[in-house]
Order: structure tokens, then sequence, then C-alpha cells
């Protein structure tokens, strides 16, 4: 049996494309799609024992995604994993969300979607699965056949590093600490780590990884936000970056 999921989305040609794509994989499927929030919303509540997931874009027709996970709380409704996908012009509400609901949200995908979800599609569905089974210990479809009679095992966590051990000239390396870290930055498969009080970044010696990677790597991954596919911002520095940014774009 399939995942169930609950999509929202407020484009049609995008609602209906990303049901395409989500429904392609084996294992879930999109039981209901709305480009309204509260149709989305009214349609969980009556339906919650139904659906696995929400993937939820963040702007929607009648409200937001924010909305619609505030409207569950207030019901007392448990909510399910939440899968976001978001647009560049999205990320304060991504911080916003980020900051309140950090268990629920599992994944997020920027747009345009579908490169993202080829690559990431299926550590996506694993963490929707880790978190259905802490919520409730809901069995996955491996486990839920009538040949299986136990629960499948909680997943295994990677052992986090507090620090992170980064290329400096000749050779040599420096280990660094993660809450040092103001963002981690890749292009053209090379990773680029930005440590506070250094003008210059580090590279990764094994460059190569997505941002999942780091992110499912580090200690204290829920302080990193992914703010696109190519940059991962520790929280604590936004404003810093952001001053940043605003500085280079000026001068």
């Amino acid at each position: 049996m399939k995942l169930q999921i609950l999509l929202a989305e407020d484009s049609p040609d995008n609602l209906a494309y990303f049901k395409k794509m989500i429904d392609a994989h084996p294992e879930i499927q999109v039981r209901a799609a709305f480009k309204s929030a509260l149709k989305a919303v009214d349609y969980f509540v009556a339906n919650h024992q139904h659906i696995d997931a929400l993937f939820l874009d963040i702007r929607l027709s009648e409200g937001t995604a924010f909305d619609i996970l505030r409207k569950l709380v207030i019901l007392k409704i448990t909510i399910p994993p939440v899968v976001i996908i978001t647009a560049e012009r999205d990320q304060g509400y991504v911080l916003q969300m980020k900051n309140t609901y950090n268990e629920e949200i599992v994944y997020y995908f920027q747009k345009p979607f579908d490169d993202m979800w080829r690559e990431e599609k299926h550590l996506c569905v694993q963490k929707v699965k880790a978190r259905l089974y802490l919520i409730n210990g809901k069995k996955t479809p491996e486990t839920s056949s009538s040949s299986t009679t136990t629960s499948a095992p909680p997943p295994q966590k990677k052992k986090r590093r507090k620090r992170l051990d980064l290329a400096i000239s000749g050779g040599r390396s420096k280990a660094v600490r993660v809450e040092d870290i103001s963002y981690i930055f890749i292009h053209d498969k090379i990773t680029r780590i930005f440590v506070d009080g250094f003008e210059k970044p580090f590279t990764d010696p094994l460059s190569g990884h997505g941002l999942n990677y780091y992110k499912d790597l580090i200690d204290r991954p829920e302080t990193f936000i992914r703010a696109s596919r190519q940059l991962l911002i520790n929280s604590e520095y936004v404003e810093d970056i952001a001053d940043d940014y605003r500085s280079a774009t000026l001068s």
C-alpha cells in the first residue's frame, strides 16, 4: 500500500505536473490535490486518518501552508509529515515555518520542482516514513502486508559532527565548529563553507555531496535552513548574511 499524499499548489499547471511526478514514485501517491488552502485543510480535517503526508506550496489561494498547519494545531489534529515546496521569494515564510514547525516539516523542495525531485525523492520519502514512525509507530508499506508481523525498526541515525575538517592551503586541513559556519554554498560541484571570523571560504575536500548530506551530517541541523538548491544557511547568521549581501550590492 502506497503512502497517501495531500498536495496543495496554487498554480493549476504546477498542480497537475507535481501530481504526475509524485504519482510516478512507487511508494507514494496523491490522494487529493487542491489549489485552495481552505479546501485543503477542510479535506484533511475530514479525512486525516487516510492521509500520510502533506506536500504544500507555501503561497496558495485563500491562504498559505502556514495557515493550514496553524488550523490543525487549533483543532488539535496531529500534523503528519510535511514537505514544503518553496519559491525563492518565500524565504521569509520558510524561516517562520522552520522556527514554528521544525519537527513536522521533514523536507523542503525549491522550485523548479522537477530536477530536485528526481535527485532527492527517495531521501524525502525516507524522511516522511521516519517521521510517521515517530508520530505513532505507523507501519510503512514494507511492513504493512499480511506476511509481515513485526513493525519496522526505527531508522538508524547518522553520527552528527560538531566539527568539520575543511581544506586550507598546502594540502592541510582545519577543524571548524559547526556553530561557527554561517552558510554552505555549492557551485559547479565544489562546496564552499563560509565560517565566521574568516574572510575567505573553506572548501570541503569531499566536495560532490548535495546540501542534504551536510544537513544530515552536522550537529544542530535544526539551525540550518535550505534557502535554495545551492545554499544552506545557519539561521543564527541570517541578519549578518543579509547585511553583507546588501553591502556588496550597494558597493
